[in-house]
């Protein structure tokens, strides 16, 4: 059968260790991040604080995916991530509300995954690194890649700009599609505008449901 115990490595590797996919360098903090806010003028002590973290995470440790569940939130990264951040925040009196730039499915992983937050307590990176890696189901399974300040009005679901998904498929013995074919079904997918309605929830009226693939392709690694 085909070697999906290769591509679970693979995915363990990047999120617990940052080591690129295979064919992917991508690791970044996501690009198109305003610059980090200077600190507070006139002597003010205390300032609301927005902050962007991005996040990998391995997706066979979390059973049931991304969002928050109330039935069982420690089995989802919302949760874990919640469980995380909510002690930093305790003296502030005020309610954790984590945004992000997509969801993900029971199982899928992600190397960039960008939530934003809002504090009055002022923290650190430091801070978050260590509380996201004590609340991980098991070690280096949930990593805090990067945590910057951002303008206040930064908000991760409205502000990311695009989204990037690799997929690992391992060789099968009896013979694959070659990688040639499929990169050249790929290609004309990218560069036109085209309407996803199809996909949306809640569509706000007058919201352009179009998007547009920046690229596509596909290759033997």
């Amino acid at each position: 059968g085909r070697d999906w115990e290769a591509v679970g490595r693979a995915l363990r590797d990047s999120v617990g260790h940052g080591t690129p996919l295979p064919g992917d360098q991508c690791l970044a903090m996501p690009s198109g991040l305003p610059e980090e806010p200077p600190p507070p003028a006139g002597g003010r002590t205390k300032q609301r604080e927005t902050w962007a973290l991005s996040l990998a995470y391995y997706g066979p440790a979390f059973r049931r995916g991304f969002a928050w569940q109330p039935e069982a939130p420690e089995e989802t990264v919302m949760g874990r991530l919640q469980a995380a951040l909510e002690p930093l925040l305790a003296s502030a009196h005020h309610g954790l509300f984590l945004s992000s730039a997509g969801r993900t499915d029971a199982g899928v992983s992600a190397t960039g995954q960008l939530v934003t937050f809002y504090s009055w307590v002022p923290l650190s990176p430091e801070q978050l690194h260590a509380a996201v890696a004590a609340a991980a189901p098991a070690p280096r399974t949930l990593v805090l890649r990067a945590a910057r300040r951002v303008p206040r009005a930064f908000h991760a679901t409205f502000a990311a700009t695009r989204r990037r998904y690799t997929y690992l498929l391992p060789a099968s013995p009896g013979g694959d599609v070659p990688a040639e074919a499929l990169d050249a079904l790929l290609k004309p997918l990218a560069g036109a505008a085209r309407d996803y309605r199809a996909l949306g929830r809640g569509l706000p009226k007058g919201k352009d449901p179009s998007t547009r693939i920046l690229a596509a392709a596909a290759s033997r690694v």
